[in-house]
């Protein structure tokens, strides 16, 4: 009699849990187009106009994540050599050499974006333009040795937003121009994750 008593309890309790869920789906899909939130997000790039590592503000112009944006952020990327060898000619004729150490660069990006999509989907497609300043040596995207750098960066990229489009993710082909070089493309990527609010 006990286990036809607990046997019907559990049949009630999974019959409860099933129906709450059907109830909980529809509030779901909502959310899934809410265009409600803020205009702006927060997020990290790896690569990209940030060079290597970076921090981003992004914020766009309509509440439906589509149009025109701006952003700005600030990034770090590393020297590809520690410690680079300068040769100096001595009056005597003979050289004299000095080892200096490197550190690493910030850097700051900044620039406009069009994102094109439909306002009740997810899915974003990213155009963009932007400038990055780069407190160092620009080893990866020119062959000239200087102590601040301007890159010139495009922007050809996809984001996805999750969790009520709380949640955003993209990966982008970002190719680099050096503005003190002859302005060759150089291919790069990007990839990021990042919070509207």
């Amino acid at each position: 009699m006990n286990l036809k008593l607990y046997f019907l309890a559990a049949l009630l309790g999974l019959t409860a849990a099933v129906q709450a869920q059907t109830t909980v789906a529809p509030t779901t899909l909502k959310a899934a187009t809410d265009n409600s939130l803020g205009q702006q997000t927060i997020y990290l790039g790896v690569m990209g106009s940030g060079i290597l590592l970076s921090a981003h503000y992004d914020l766009r112009f309509q509440p439906n994540q589509l149009g025109w944006g701006i952003h700005a952020g600030i990034g770090y990327a590393p020297t590809l050599d520690d410690y680079r060898v300068f040769s100096y000619a001595n009056p005597d004729g003979s050289y004299s050499y000095e080892q200096r150490y490197v550190p690493a660069k910030l850097t700051v990006p900044f620039g406009v974006s069009y994102l094109m999509g439909q306002a009740k989907k997810p899915h974003r497609l990213e155009l963009g333009i932007g400038a990055t300043y780069m407190n160092g040596d620009a080893e990866l995207f020119d062959t000239v040795t200087s102590t601040d750098t301007w890159l010139l960066v495009a922007t050809i990229g996809y984001r996805r937003y999750y969790f009520g489009n709380r949640l955003m993710w993209k990966v982008a082909f970002t190719p680099v121009v050096s503005l003190s070089w002859k302005g060759i493309p150089v291919p790069y990527a990007e990839g990021g994750i990042g919070i509207r609010f």
